[in-house]
C-alpha cells in the first residue's frame, strides 16, 4: 500500500487531475458523544436509486469522496440505536459537504428518526469560492436567448461582455471574465473533461443545449490544485443522466424582425429592417431501461437521457457601403468621375508623356483583358447617398443575411451493475454550418456581395465516468474523453472567385499551393472606400484537432480525513492550414504605372512595362 500511495503521490506532484465527483462525510455518535465504529453507512441518489455504503471507522468518521452529483438520502442502521435519516442532501460537483455529527438515540431499530438537510448549507469542508446553478435555475431565469452561458454574470465576481448571447455556439464562453482573470486563461469543462479548443481558448469543441445540464459551476478561486491547467478561473458542467421515472420536454422559441424595429440611420437611407430570426426546438426524454420481471425491473441500475437541438437562425450583418466602377468607368469613360470633393479625378496616359487623356476618357484599344475581367467581380451602383457631403463616397449598400443552421446531441447512459460501482457514458454532437459574406474572419477583407463563404464547424466528444468502492476507506475515480473538432471553410460559389472562370488568370508564384485555382487578393489605391474582393489568405481550409483525457483519483480516509491522489494526461493535436498568402502572383507589382482611376479599373497601356498595371495583387 505505501508503494502504490508513493505512486500516486508522484503522479499528483506530475498532473493535477481534473474533478467533477463530490465528496460527502460525517462522524457517527451515540448520545453521550462516544463514536460508534464499524457501523454500516448507506448513501441512496434520488434520482435513480444508485446505492453506495460504507462503514466507520475507529474515529467513527465515515466518507464518501468519489460521489457523482445528485441529491442524496444518509441512512444508518445500528443495533440497539434508532434507525437515522437524512433526505435531501443535494452535492454539486467537486463539493466537499459535510454532514458534521450523526447522533444515533438509544432504542430499536424499527424506529427512524428523519432530518431534511437544510438547503442553504455552510460548506465547511471546502474553502474555496465557487458558484452553482441548477437545472431549475437555469430554466427559471430569464435569459436573452438559449445560451446557458449568458446566466454565468448572475454570479458575484463575472462579468460577461459576450453580446452574442441569442443561442449556444462555439463562441459561448468568449469575452467572460472571472475574478480579474484573463478572458483567454479560463478553462471549461464538461463532465470533468476539458472542452476548449486547443488552438483557441476562446471557443470550445462541443456547446451543450441548455436543456442538458443538469448543473453549471464557477469556480473562481481558492480551489484545490486538482482544478489545474488554467489559472483564470473554471467552468464546469455536469450533463444531466435519466431517472427512475420518465420524463420528456419540449419547446419551440421564435424571433422575428416584425416584432423590432428599423434602426435611425437604415431609415434615412430607405434599407428595411434587418432580418432577425431565430427558430429554436428543442426536446428531452430520459428515464430507466427495463424489461419487467427480468432485467432492472426496480428501476435501479440502469438510465438513459436523450437531448436534441435544432437551432434555425438567420443572421444580418451591418450594411457595407462601398464605392464600385460605374458604367461609363468600365468603358473607360472617367469624364464623371469625382473624388470625395467633388472634384474631377484626372486620368493621364503614361505612354503619351503623361498628359490627360481627351475628355478623361481611355480609348476602347487600352483596355486589358485582365483588367476588364476583374471589373466583372464588382456590381454596379445601386445607391446615392442622400447627404450631398457623401455624394462621392460611395455607390453602392448592401445588407446581406445568410443561414446559419446548427444543431446539438446528446445522449447519456448511466449503470450500476452492483452497490459501489457506477458508470456513465455520454456522448455528444455539434454541427453547425455558417455561411458569412463578410463581417467574418473567414471572409477576409469581402466588404460586397462576392460570393459567401461556407464555414463548418462540427464537433464531437465522448466521456467514460466510472466510480468504484475498493474498501470501506479506499475509493477510486476513473475518467476518459475525447473531444474532437473540425474546421472547414470555402466559396459557396467557386466559380465566382475561380481564376479560370473568371479569367483572372496572371501568373502565381508558387501554383501548386493555390489547389482551389483562387484568384489573387487585391488592393486599390486612390478609391476611397473601394470595394474589395480579397478573400482570407487560407482559404480553402481544413482544421482538425483531437484532444485525449485520462483522469484517476484514489481516495484514502485515514483517521478523520480523507487523502487524494491523482492524476491528469492530456494529449492534444491539431491540424491547422497555414494563412500564407497563396495566391501571389509572380513578379513585382506595376501598379503605379498609371495614375488615377485607371488603376482600380481595368485601364492599362498596351506596353510590356504594364503587363499588369490595372491592378496591385498582394
Amino acid at each position: 500500500m505505501k508503494k502504490v500511495l508513493a505512486l500516486f503521490f508522484l503522479a499528483a506532484m506530475l498532473a493535477s487531475a481534473q474533478n467533477v465527483s463530490c465528496l460527502l462525510s460525517g462522524t457517527l455518535q451515540d448520545s453521550t458523544g462516544a463514536v460508534i465504529p464499524g457501523a454500516e453507512i448507506k448513501l441512496t441518489a434520488a434520482s435513480t436509486g444508485f446505492v453506495r455504503t460504507t462503514k466507520t471507522n475507529s474515529e467513527g468518521f465515515f466518507s464518501f469522496p468519489d460521489l457523482t452529483p445528485a441529491t442524496f438520502t444518509l441512512a444508518v442502521s445500528v443495533p440497539g440505536f434508532k434507525s437515522c435519516s437524512q433526505t435531501g442532501i443535494a452535492i454539486a460537483s467537486g463539493e466537499q459537504r459535510s454532514v458534521g455529527v450523526v447522533q444515533l438515540q438509544l432504542g430499536g431499530t424499527a424506529e427512524t428518526i428523519s432530518v431534511t438537510a437544510e438547503q442553504a448549507p455552510v460548506l465547511s469542508a471546502s474553502g474555496e469560492r465557487a458558484g452553482v446553478l441548477t437545472a431549475t435555475e437555469l430554466s427559471e431565469v430569464a435569459l436573452k436567448g438559449r445560451d446557458f452561458m449568458g446566466a454565468v454574470s448572475l454570479l458575484p465576481g463575472v462579468v460577461d461582455l459576450n453580446e452574442d448571447r441569442e443561442s449556444p455556439n462555439v463562441n459561448s464562453t468568449a469575452s467572460v471574465y472571472i475574478m480579474g482573470g484573463r478572458d483567454s486563461h479560463k478553462n471549461m469543462t464538461v463532465d470533468g473533461v476539458t472542452n476548449l479548443d486547443v488552438g483557441s481558448t476562446n471557443a470550445v469543441t462541443t456547446m451543450p443545449s441548455m436543456d442538458s445540464v443538469a448543473e453549471l459551476k464557477v469556480l473562481m478561486s481558492n480551489y484545490a490544485a486538482e482544478y489545474g491547467r488554467n489559472s483564470g478561473g473554471t467552468v464546469t458542467v455536469i450533463t444531466k443522466g435519466g431517472q427512475r421515472q420518465f420524463h420528456a420536454t419540449g419547446g419551440w422559441y421564435h424571433r422575428h424582425e416584425q416584432f423590432c424595429a428599423n434602426n435611425y440611420f437604415d431609415n434615412r437611407n430607405g434599407v428595411p429592417r434587418k432580418a432577425y430570426r431565430y427558430n429554436i426546438f428543442s426536446y428531452t426524454l430520459g428515464g430507466p431501461v427495463y424489461i419487467p420481471g427480468k432485467f432492472n425491473a426496480d428501476r435501479s441500475k440502469l438510465f438513459f437521457f436523450l437531448s436534441q437541438e435544432f437551432q434555425e437562425q438567420l443572421v444580418t450583418v451591418a450594411s457595407q457601403t462601398v464605392r464600385v466602377p460605374t458604367a461609363l468607368e468600365r468603358a473607360g469613360d472617367f469624364s464623371q468621375t469625382n473624388d470625395v470633393n467633388g472634384r474631377l479625378v484626372p486620368v493621364y496616359d503614361p505612354l503619351n508623356g503623361m498628359r490627360q487623356f481627351p475628355n478623361n476618357a481611355i480609348p476602347a484599344g487600352r483596355l486589358t483583358r485582365t483588367g476588364q475581367n476583374v471589373l466583372k467581380l464588382f456590381p454596379l451602383p445601386n445607391f446615392v447617398d442622400p447627404m450631398p457631403s457623401r455624394l462621392y463616397q460611395w455607390n453602392f449598400i448592401a445588407t446581406p443575411s445568410y443561414p446559419y443552421p446548427r444543431r446539438t446531441e446528446i445522449i447519456r447512459l448511466d449503470y450500476s451493475p452492483q452497490q459501489n460501482a457506477q458508470f456513465y457514458v455520454r456522448l455528444s454532437n455539434n454541427a453547425a454550418q455558417y455561411r458569412p459574406t463578410w463581417g467574418s474572419w473567414v471572409t477576409g477583407s469581402v466588404n460586397f456581395p462576392l460570393t459567401r463563404m461556407i464555414y463548418l464547424l462540427p464537433g464531437d466528444g465522448g466521456v467514460l465516468h466510472s466510480t468504484f468502492t475498493l474498501s470501506p476507506s479506499m475509493f477510486n475515480e476513473f475518467i476518459f474523453g475525447v473531444t474532437r473538432n473540425v474546421l472547414r471553410y470555402y466559396p459557396e460559389t467557386p466559380e465566382a472567385v475561380s481564376r479560370q472562370a473568371t479569367g483572372i488568370d496572371i501568373p502565381q508564384w508558387y501554383p501548386q499551393n493555390n489547389a482551389g485555382g483562387l484568384i489573387p487578393n487585391m488592393s486599390f489605391g486612390s478609391v476611397s472606400n473601394a470595394a474589395n474582393p480579397s478573400m482570407y489568405n487560407a482559404a480553402p481550409n481544413y482544421t482538425n484537432s483531437t484532444t485525449y483525457s485520462f483522469v484517476d483519483n484514489l481516495s484514502r480516509v485515514y483517521g478523520t480525513h480523507t487523502l487524494k491522489f491523482g492524476f491528469y494526461v492530456e494529449r492534444s493535436r491539431k491540424d491547422q492550414a497555414a494563412t500564407n498568402p497563396i495566391r501571389n502572383r509572380s513578379g513585382p507589382s506595376t501598379a503605379g504605372a498609371a495614375r488615377g482611376p485607371a488603376d482600380q479599373c481595368g485601364v492599362a497601356a498596351r506596353s510590356r512595362r504594364e503587363t499588369q498595371g490595372c491592378f496591385d495583387v498582394v
